[in-house]
């Protein structure tokens, strides 16, 4: 029997998907130049935590596994190894990939996602997602479980906001149909031009979920300290979760 959506919960994802996060991105948008928003911090105080490691700390709690981090070069896996050392993570234990070569931008970091995991399927996002929220991922990994477990294989499980757009990363995608797209996209498509490509994507409308799963407020991500600052604000006046909060349009830009 297909699983109930309104029940998941976090943690109780299928195994064979694997959380990836993109972190290949050059912050070009935020703060002072070289600032780095995977190392800023959510909030304030004792309790702030650095983007990066809230993202591997939500993915880890909704899919039960430990993620990946797709990061540019060795600088920044050793940069970023050390930072989540220091929030608490085991920085050596976490996986680590590279993005792509030849491909520019988040494609090059989704390519690089399916070459960082052997699993079946992969849910990818940002590394500058400071709302991303565990029911809304296990939600949308559940969704893909159940069709698959149905016998309607799908090749990836999309966010629609309501002017039609998908969000390509806030998504599940099956890892062996993403890496057959490597010699179908030019190196400077977007993560867009993926989802396009891909012959069976189910969309789930972003109003569509159940309460208890804020997946407009998930897919939230911020590409300047303004923003980052009014995404704070928002999580600090909502530790409840109401599912009530819905996207009246996408995220705005992929600079990753």
């Amino acid at each position: 029997m297909t699983p109930d959506p309104s029940t998941t919960e976090p943690g109780s994802a299928p195994a064979f998907v694997r959380g990836v996060v993109l972190a290949g991105g050059d912050s070009s948008r935020f703060g002072a130049a070289g600032e780095d928003k995977a190392l800023a911090r959510v909030g304030s105080g004792p309790d702030a935590e650095r983007l990066l490691a809230r993202t591997v700390r939500v993915l880890r709690e909704a899919t039960g596994r430990e993620p990946a981090v797709v990061v540019r070069d060795d600088d920044r896996r050793a940069t970023y190894a050390r930072a989540l050392g220091a929030e608490g993570d085991d920085g050596e234990s976490v996986a680590f990939g590279f993005d792509a070569p030849g491909y520019e931008g988040p494609l090059g970091g989704l390519f690089g996602a399916v070459d960082a995991v052997d699993a079946p399927a992969v849910f990818c996002c940002g590394c500058d997602m400071p709302l991303l929220d565990p029911a809304a991922v296990a939600w949308l990994v559940d969704r893909f479980e159940s069709l698959d477990t149905a016998g309607d294989r799908v090749d990836a499980v999309a966010v629609a906001y309501p002017d039609g757009a998908l969000d390509p990363l806030h998504a599940v995608y099956r890892r062996e149909r993403v890496a057959a797209l490597r010699d179908r996209l030019p190196p400077t498509a977007g993560p867009r031009a993926a989802l396009a490509e891909l012959d069976a994507v189910h969309t789930v409308p972003v109003d569509d979920a159940p309460a208890g799963v804020p997946l407009g407020r998930s897919t939230t991500n911020v590409n300047t300290v303004a923003e980052l600052a009014a995404a704070a604000d928002e999580a600090g006046g909502a530790d409840r979760v109401d599912g009530s909060d819905d996207a009246d349009s996408p995220p705005d830009g992929f600079d990753r």
